[in-house]
């Protein structure tokens, strides 16, 4: 597993915990709970998975751990995400009718 600090500059970092709005996707618990994060690659690298920022997503260590133990299949994966950035979309535009702004959630 591939820990956070090994990885990237501070604002590759900052985009990937953007793109889920600060969560982590598994748990949907803040990415700053005080646990360890660790990139996980969506299509591992042995099947030919790059170091991109729209193949890498920010896990919490013990979220992290769990997809690996499941061997989670990337189809899943990137399944699991993009319902994750759905269903955070649709509460962002509720907040944005009360007057509240995208950027001040992120």
């Amino acid at each position: 597993m591939k820990q956070l600090k090994a990885w990237g500059s501070v604002e590759r970092r900052s985009l990937l915990a953007k793109r889920t709005y600060h969560l982590c996707p598994v748990c949907e618990e803040s990415l700053y709970n005080g646990e360890e994060l660790h990139l996980h690659h969506i299509v591992p690298q042995k099947d030919g998975g790059k170091d991109t920022v729209g193949n890498l997503v920010l896990l919490h260590d013990a979220c992290h751990r769990q997809v690996h133990s499941l061997q989670t299949p990337p189809d899943i994966m990137k399944k699991v995400i993009h319902a994750f950035r759905k269903k955070r979309s649709v509460k962002l535009k509720k907040h944005g009718e009360m007057g509240i702004q995208q950027d001040d959630i992120n």
